[in-house]
């Protein structure tokens, strides 16, 4: 009969009626969460919110190294503080942002870059893009 046939495929078996790894995947979002809403976290933008903003295009826009004054004097008051607050030289140095900041190229594989000074206008994961007294970006 149809119940007994149905008991004997049961029987003895683990029958799985809710899936516990959504569960805990559901606990990790929610945990994450509860710590970006906690009270006092600094709102960072993602890179995806910077790009739909267009915070990071600096280049192209045609600005010139007079018009970038005001953010060289920002960024030193913000080093200084940054620096002054660090209880490491070196950890420090690695920490801070570089827009703003007056770098020269010490070493390149283009040799014509060696030399080079200028302002820090965009910061990628491998390169500087600087603004120097005589160029545009």
């Amino acid at each position: 009969d149809r119940s007994e046939a149905l008991a004997s495929k049961v029987r003895e078996k683990v029958i799985l009626l809710d899936n516990p790894h959504r569960e805990t995947t559901l606990r990790q979002a929610q945990a994450r969460q509860a710590r970006l809403d906690r009270p006092g976290r600094k709102a960072s933008l993602g890179r995806r919110a910077l790009s739909q903003r267009r915070l990071h295009d600096v280049v192209g826009a045609g600005l010139e190294f007079s018009q970038l004054r005001a953010l060289r004097e920002g960024w030193q008051g913000y080093a200084r503080a940054h620096l002054a607050a660090s209880a490491s030289l070196g950890e420090a140095m690695r920490a801070l942002d570089l827009h703003g900041a007056m770098v020269a190229v010490e070493a390149s594989k283009h040799a014509p870059h060696v030399g080079v000074e200028g302002m820090v206008v965009q910061d990628t994961r491998h390169t500087l893009v600087l603004l120097t007294e005589q160029s545009r970006c």
